[in-house]
């Protein structure tokens, strides 16, 4: 059978019968109608001539076609799509159907993915979703210099501000790592429950319950109750505050010390003192037998406290080596120096000599008294009382 036999070609057989093709399924087989008349077996002549209704039927199909494909011409030939749905969006992928775009409602369009609608977008922006999900909105760039991923913010047509990689396409420096960079003066301010909450000024201050931060980091409680930040961790925090009467807190964790000291910020810390969890004040020392303990690694002799008034000192305190001569109870326990076996003095009084004893002669040649102590003479003093007295 020749390969140019179509439906609507005349096929004649020996005896001269007209017959017309139907179909050609093979070049050995043919399909005419009306059936067929002439004697059967193989090697029997036939001819193939073409016919009017072969124009026809071409004619006929072709308009069969046009009339099938004017959905396609009047709709997506012309850039127009129809709605869709979740599950069959109106533009979509033969091997994966249930993914592509589609119309939602009156100016309304919606990005889908799995049957679910992803990303929609209207006349107010856009919504991210997930179908109950985690939502997640990726932005990726490239590790070109002076790009970054980011989404930038404009007000008026200028650049307001932006979330991502500063980079100096935008303005920015050129950073690596999640950064909020602003234009102008405005402040960032942040609301949550309908209320700001927080802000951060252009200066770099920020302000927790205020519009007006008075330093970098201000935190203020409009009512009159307690306003505390704390720091901690699993094992303790500090909290500083106010009280609702207004009084200043330095607040520890119960059970834990509260340290003070300095940090040199290279990690490390040297303590000055401390207040124990029993609330002992500790200076100088870490630890305590219960009361309070100033210490100071100094030589005898060595000053450790002085308590001035008026510009004077009342008071000095002295490094010692060795206990008092007697060690009996009493409402205090001095030591006494090794040298000069002495526990306490005061300054020499203008005209007034002092006795060992503790008594008071007036001095009328003014001659300085206890030379061995750079004339300071002796306030008082512990007598061995088992030696018989001199008088």
């Amino acid at each position: 059978m020749a390969p140019n036999v179509f439906p609507g070609d005349g096929f004649v057989d020996e005896a001269g019968y007209t017959y017309e093709v139907v179909g050609a399924q093979s070049s050995t087989q043919l399909t005419i109608s009306p059936a067929y008349r002439g004697a059967s077996g193989g090697g029997r002549g036939y001819k193939i001539m073409p016919l009017q209704d072969y124009q026809r039927l071409l004619a006929q199909r072709a308009a069969d076609l046009i009339g099938s494909f004017a959905s396609v011409r009047d709709g997506v030939g012309q850039g127009m799509f129809p709605d869709g749905t979740a599950a069959a969006p109106g533009i979509r992928f033969s091997a994966d159907q249930d993914s592509g775009l589609r119309r939602l409602g009156s100016n309304i369009i919606a990005f889908v993915a799995g049957g679910v609608d992803r990303l929609t977008l209207d006349g107010d922006g856009a919504t991210v979703s997930t179908g109950g999900g985690p939502a997640r909105l990726t932005i990726a760039a490239t590790a070109e210099a002076g790009r970054g991923g980011s989404i930038l913010f404009t007000r008026a047509g200028a650049a307001s501000g932006f979330i991502g990689d500063a980079g100096a396409a935008l303005g920015g420096t050129e950073t690596t790592g999640l950064v909020y960079y602003t234009y102008g003066g405005d402040p960032h301010r942040f609301f949550a429950g309908g209320a700001e909450r927080m802000r951060v000024t252009n200066a770099g201050a920020v302000g927790i319950g205020t519009a007006t931060p008075a330093a970098k980091h201000h935190v203020n409680e409009s009512s009159p109750a307690p306003c505390y930040s704390m720091i901690g961790n699993p094992s303790g925090m500090t909290r500083v505050g106010v009280r609702a009467d207004g009084a200043s807190q330095l607040l520890s964790y119960a059970g834990q010390p509260l340290l003070l000291g300095s940090d040199n910020l290279g990690g490390v810390v040297t303590e000055w003192g401390r207040f124990d969890a029993s609330g002992n004040l500790l200076v100088g020392g870490t630890s305590g037998s219960g009361y309070h303990r100033i210490y100071k690694a100094a030589a005898e002799g060595a000053a450790i406290l002085d308590v001035l008034g008026s510009g004077y000192g009342s008071i000095r305190l002295f490094s010692v080596a060795s206990e008092g001569w007697n060690g009996a109870a009493s409402a205090c326990i001095i030591g006494r120096n090794t040298v000069t076996g002495r526990s306490i003095i005061y300054r020499k009084v203008a005209g007034v000599r002092h006795d060992p004893e503790g008594g008071r002669v007036r001095d009328r040649q003014q001659r300085p008294a206890y030379p061995d102590l750079g004339g300071r003479p002796p306030l008082c003093r512990q007598v061995d009382r088992s030696q018989p007295r001199r008088r």
